[in-house]
């Protein structure tokens, strides 16, 4: 079997053609060591299987961020059969740079020109042959959206996968004795593997200068412009990235989530019927501990996994659409300013966004961030955003106690939880992460008509990357919690935990409302229905124990699905380090609040 590798810089499509190539034969997990995504895939082609590897997205091997080490050490230990380097035809001159650089590490790719399409549109000439005898390299133009060119990218790939071809690119006389020179005496210190990319490394700021010098006199050459009328990316771009453009992205955002939870409602009553009716049907067998454990442990266990997926799945296809638009990349540049005042990049603004609408996906958007710092910082302060989830444990509590004070209260958590994760990304800057936030480096793409091929196969990858990693231990979970109340909650290990740990609290809560918090780390919404069940609508709150417990479930830290997904994106230690600092900051909060709240007569 061949191994293929796809390079490019990020939005030029390169996943998207991933997704052509292999379709349905895809493996998504991460890089060994690291939480960067890796994706690869199989497919077929005459008589030999291509296995295809997706690096990650980036715009140069010089910088020091975790997806150009996972980059370099691919290519420099895995060797594959060939690499192929997707550029973006309307940006030619920017996508180069990583092309250059590949060269200079002795790997000749073969260039993908992706989108030829639209540079036609936007009046985009390029010469091809007069820029496969400039580059000495092989080049195909393509455009993944509209399926052109595929084919004959197939028959390439097939044939330069068996051949080696020897790299033959040379930047001026003068740099080439430089890069010499250096290249002898890293021999001599003993370095006996890729010394000229090295050696252009230790001349960065010479080589940087070349690099870019040697893409100006390949685009003259290459590439002809012809006039046409104003762009309207450009008068979109106008509104879009102008003073006023957080004015637009509010409305965007808002229809998201909108949506997201409008069109998911319904999905997620049907699925939590059929669980329901599932486990009552079960029941109907008898009542005994393996009937009852598969009842309450496993279907409903496993109900929980999937009352998620509606949710997922519209959320990623409303992701989706903002990608292939191309409006999500300008995210982080409109917010970039406002973020990095608070110690995070402008990347940090998406997963922090999507987190309003359900922690899971905003933890594993954190992966659109560079930096291994910033990506850490994110995802441990995602959960404290106030997801959809518990909305219905603040009803609960506004309607029972505080229906006066709805709009305030609300508005109040909302702010608070924002308020605790802006403090504890200072407090983390400050003690642990002490380097500033990655600058951004960004090129906005064209804007796009959605595909919606596209769309449904991105989701689809997605939703089966977060049921593989999360449904087993939510399974775990949710049998655990049953064992823990078996064989009623009365008389229980939850009963004797409860009051136990009742006793650490100063607010008053009995042992039903700290088991409760419990339940909720399997779903937030299970802490509703458990103080329903537990209390037999007789609680005893007080204004101030209960506002207090409202402010714990805020904070404390989140359901099992974003544990795990935590675990799976930054690392076990981080994730134990999150779930304790979640609780210790609800704690302290909370009885703050509560003690404030009796002194004054509440």
């Amino acid at each position: 079997m061949k191994e293929i590798a796809l390079i490019g810089n990020p939005n030029v499509g390169k996943s998207s053609l991933f997704y052509k190539l292999t379709k349905e034969e895809v493996h998504i997990g991460n890089w060994p060591g690291v939480t960067v995504e890796k994706k690869e895939g199989v497919y077929k082609y005459k008589d030999e299987k291509f296995k295809v590897v997706d690096l990650p997205g980036l715009y140069s091997l010089s910088s020091e961020g975790l997806d150009q080490k996972v980059a370099i050490e691919y290519l420099t230990k895995n060797k594959p059969d060939l690499v192929v380097n997707v550029l973006d035809a309307t940006i030619l001159g920017r996508d180069l740079y990583l092309t250059l650089e590949l060269l200079d590490l002795g790997i000749s790719p073969l260039l993908v020109l992706n989108k030829v399409d639209k540079a036609k549109e936007l009046g985009i000439d390029i010469d091809i042959e007069r820029l496969k005898r400039e580059l000495n390299l092989e080049i195909v133009p393509i455009s993944v959206l509209k399926n052109e060119g595929l084919d004959k990218l197939k028959e390439k790939i097939y044939k330069l996968s068996r051949e080696k071809k020897e790299v033959n690119f040379k930047y001026s006389k003068e740099v080439e004795d430089k890069i010499n020179k250096k290249i002898e005496e890293l021999k001599n210190k003993g370095f006996k593997e890729n010394l000229r990319f090295l050696a252009t490394k230790e001349l960065e700021d010479i080589i940087i200068k070349e690099r870019y010098k040697k893409i100006e006199e390949i685009v003259n050459k290459c590439v002809k412009y012809k006039k046409k009328g104003r762009d309207i990316c450009e008068l979109l771009d106008k509104v879009f990235l102008s003073k006023y453009g957080y004015l637009c992205l509010i409305p965007i955002i808002w229809l998201m989530f909108k949506f997201t939870f409008d069109t998911s409602a319904p999905l997620v009553d049907f699925i939590s019927l059929i669980f329901n009716s599932l486990s009552t049907y079960i029941k109907s067998f008898g009542s005994n501990f393996l009937i009852n454990l598969l009842a309450d442990g496993v279907v409903n266990g496993v109900g929980t996994v999937l009352s998620f997926l509606p949710i997922l799945t519209f959320m990623f296809i409303a992701l989706a659409i903002l990608e292939e638009s191309g409006f999500f990349p300008r995210i982080p540049y409109l917010l970039d300013r406002v973020m990095r005042k608070i110690g995070l990049p402008g990347e940090a603004s998406i997963p922090l966004i999507i987190s309003y609408g359900c922690n899971v996906p905003g933890v594993m958007a954190t992966r659109v961030i560079r930096d291994k710092d910033d990506r850490v910082i994110t995802a441990i302060i995602s959960p404290f955003i106030p997801c959809t989830a518990r909305l219905p444990i603040f009803a609960f509590f506004i309607a029972l106690f505080f229906k006066e004070y709805e709009g305030f209260l609300l508005i109040f958590f909302y702010s608070l939880g924002l308020i605790v994760a802006i403090a504890l990304t200072l407090i983390l800057r400050k003690l642990i992460f002490k380097k500033p936030p990655m600058e951004i480096i960004l090129e906005l793409p064209h804007y796009n008509v959605p595909n919606i091929n596209l769309i449904l196969r991105n989701t689809w990858f997605r939703v089966r990357a977060f049921l593989y990693k999360a449904s087993t231990i939510i399974l775990l979970g949710s049998i655990l919690v049953y064992i823990l109340t078996y064989p009623n909650p009365e008389n229980s290990i939850s009963h004797y935990l409860g009051n136990i740990l009742s006793n650490f609290f100063i607010q008053g809560w009995d042992w039903r409302a700290v088991v409760s918090l419990i339940y909720g780390v399997i779903a937030k919404e299970l802490i509703v229905s458990s103080l329903e069940i537990l209390y037999k609508g007789s609680f005893n709150f007080t204004f101030a124990s209960a506002l207090s417990y409202l402010v714990f479930t805020l904070l404390y830290f989140p359901c099992v699905a974003t544990l795990s997904t935590l675990k799976s994106e930054i690392g076990w230690k981080w994730a134990l380090f999150s779930m304790f600092v979640s609780v210790l900051v609800a704690y302290l909060i909370s009885s703050i609040i509560f003690l404030v709240l009796k002194w004054g007569g509440f």
